[in-house]
C-alpha cells in the first residue's frame, strides 16, 4: 500500500509542467558556473576573502551563473519576513560583490535554511534588493539544448535528527 502511495506521488512530480530558465551558451556552445555551499554567514568566518577568490575564478572562467547547493543563511535560516531580517544582506549583498559575481546565483535550500522560515527565501522581494538571487521551486528541471541539468536539493541530514 505503501508503494502505491510513493508511485501516485511520483505520477504526480512526472506530469507537473515545470518552468524553464533559459540561459544562452557563449558563441562556442559553453557555460560555466561556480559551484558554492554553506556561504551565508552574516559576515562571519571571514567571507570577504572567500568572495573575493570567488570573484577572481569567476573573472578567470568567464562564468555565467552561481549554483548555491544550500545552507544559503547559517545557522537558522532566514529567521522573518524580507526588510525584518538583514541576514540577506548581510550574507549575501554586503558579500559577494565582485563584478564577476553579478550573474545569476540559483539555489535550492539546505539543512540550516530550514531551521528558520524556509519560505521566506522564495519572496520575490528579495530579488528586488538583489536581482542576482534566485531561488526557485523545491523541485525544478532546466534544459538546455541537448543538455539537462536536474537541480532538486535534497537534504538528507533532516531525516536523520
Amino acid at each position: 500500500m505503501a508503494k502505491g502511495g510513493i508511485a501516485t506521488v511520483l505520477t504526480v512530480l512526472a506530469a507537473a509542467t515545470l518552468p524553464r530558465l533559459e540561459h544562452p551558451a557563449k558563441n562556442d556552445g559553453s557555460l560555466s558556473l561556480l559551484v558554492v555551499r554553506d556561504w551565508g554567514r552574516k559576515g562571519e568566518c571571514n567571507p570577504f576573502r572567500i568572495a573575493q577568490q570567488m570573484g577572481r575564478v569567476g573573472e578567470k572562467l568567464d562564468i555565467d551563473y552561481v549554483v548555491s547547493t544550500g545552507v544559503n543563511f547559517y545557522n537558522t535560516g532566514q529567521m522573518g519576513r524580507v526588510g525584518d531580517d538583514d541576514a540577506f544582506e548581510q550574507s549575501f549583498t554586503d558579500i559577494y560583490r565582485a563584478n564577476s559575481l553579478q550573474k545569476p546565483w540559483h539555489l535550492v535550500l539546505g539543512n540550516h535554511d530550514y531551521k528558520g522560515d524556509a519560505l521566506a527565501q522564495f519572496s520575490p522581494a528579495l530579488r528586488k534588493i538583489d536581482s542576482w538571487f534566485n531561488l526557485h521551486e523545491i523541485i525544478h528541471r532546466e534544459c538546455w539544448c541537448k543538455f539537462t541539468c536536474d537541480r532538486t536539493g535534497l537534504d538528507t541530514w533532516s531525516f536523520q535528527h
